[in-house]
């Protein structure tokens, strides 16, 4: 009886090896062909770098069959194989490239123009195999946590940077280019660009400091420094105008707002400093992970991801997600102030307003889609209320 247990237990381990670690790293064209950096920069070769645009999908590894949208949903999959036309990014040669970087998914080059402001190319598309323990980077896992992607809007930025001016709040203003390969680059940089559907966008820290776009702030600086900052000057940070942002989150459903993705414009008033919060890294804006079978049981249990519906449910959830930071500066902001902010941003998004912003959804994108996206924003609007009480509830009740 223990040989055979022995022999059954042997034969379960090697399928489980073969199914999770073999399988996924053999029949894996689709997968290669979309991540491997080989492949990304043969293409970057083929294409003219005089050429004025091109016209390409941000993605095709998130262009799945029925069976995988049944499981894993269609979030925002047909977004993704979209071929839209963009331009093909000039004028290296009036750059310096300072820093390559970028988070666990995310890969980004720093830069500086030729007047002294400092500029980011961001990837769009992701890869956050680096999150998964090394083990598991071999495995079907990776497959599965780069197939989440898909439910990101990868256009989100069209859209969110015309909510925002409604606001009045400052935005980095991102635009898709492609970048081809370029001899007046290093080849690190060619490497880690070219090839790649990017985000150019400004780079907010002391290279804007009196700029005009900005409204001449003397200093940018990020949470740290805004920390450092309190401790050599006299600050009034506009704690509504952040209140605003943060209700303006939860209606685009931008779940993931910590510490690290906010700057700070500090206006010299005389005696003291006016500081304003700027949103940035707006990765998570509008995204739709809820959908498909094994999605609707295993997101519930991340108590992370929230989506972007016309849902009640959903609009409340959001405001459970507190930060240090959001309990600092808000904690002793009245309800009715909470209350008020609601009310000012039901004032400000009319649906004429609205539907104006969603419009900047690039040409290529259907009718449909922008009317659905603009209903469900408008559907959200209903619950401001709802989102402003919850909020305030959850700070009353956070601890650090």
């Amino acid at each position: 009886m223990l040989k055979k247990i022995v022999k059954a237990s042997g034969y379960f381990i090697l399928i489980f090896v073969i199914l999770l670690f073999v399988i996924p790293n053999v029949f894996n064209e689709r997968e290669e062909a979309s991540f491997s950096d080989e492949k990304r920069l043969d293409f970057a070769r083929s294409v003219d770098p005089e050429q004025d645009s091109i016209s390409l999908p941000i993605s095709q590894f998130y262009n799945r069959g029925e069976l995988v949208r049944t499981l894993f949903g269609d979030h925002y999959r047909d977004l993704w194989s979209l071929p839209i036309t963009i331009p093909v990014f000039k004028g290296f040669d009036s750059l310096t490239f300072h820093h390559i970087g970028g988070g666990m998914q995310t890969t980004s080059v720093e830069f500086e123009t030729e007047s002294g402001e400092h500029y980011s190319f961001r990837s769009v598309d992701k890869n956050p195999k680096g999150v998964l323990p090394t083990v598991w980077q071999y495995s079907g896992v990776r497959t599965l946590v780069r197939d989440q992607t898909s439910a990101i809007n990868p256009f989100a930025t069209d859209v969110v940077g015309q909510l925002t001016k409604v606001i009045g709040v400052h935005y980095k203003e991102p635009v898709f280019v492609f970048v081809p390969m370029s001899d007046q680059v290093s080849d690190s940089v060619n490497y880690t660009m070219a090839g790649r559907v990017m985000m150019l966008e400004k780079e907010f820290d002391g290279s804007w400091e009196e700029n005009s776009f900005l409204g001449a702030p003397e200093y940018v600086w990020d949470t740290e420094d805004l920390i450092e900052g309190s401790a050599k000057h006299t600050l009034r940070i506009d704690t509504l105008q952040f209140l605003k942002c943060r209700m303006f989150d939860f209606m685009i459903s931008d779940w993931d707002r910590h510490e690290g993705q906010w700057k700070w414009l500090a206006y010299n008033k005389g005696d003291y400093y006016d500081v304003k919060a700027v949103p940035v890294d707006r990765d998570m804006a509008l995204c739709r992970y809820d959908d498909g079978l094994a999605n609707s049981v295993i997101i519930p249990l991340t108590k992370r991801c929230k989506s972007f519906r016309n849902s009640k449910e959903q609009a409340i959830k959001i405001t459970e997600k507190i930060s240090d930071l959001d309990y600092q500066l808000l904690a002793d902001v009245e309800e009715k102030q909470y209350l008020q902010t609601a009310q000012e941003l039901d004032r400000l998004f009319t649906e004429e307003v609205v539907s104006a912003a969603f419009s900047h959804y690039r040409k290529e994108v259907s009718q449909e889609f922008v009317e659905e996206q603009t209903a469900t924003f408008m559907g959200r609007k209903k619950y401001l209320n709802d989102m402003a009480r919850s909020f305030y509830i959850h700070i009353q009740n956070y601890s650090e």
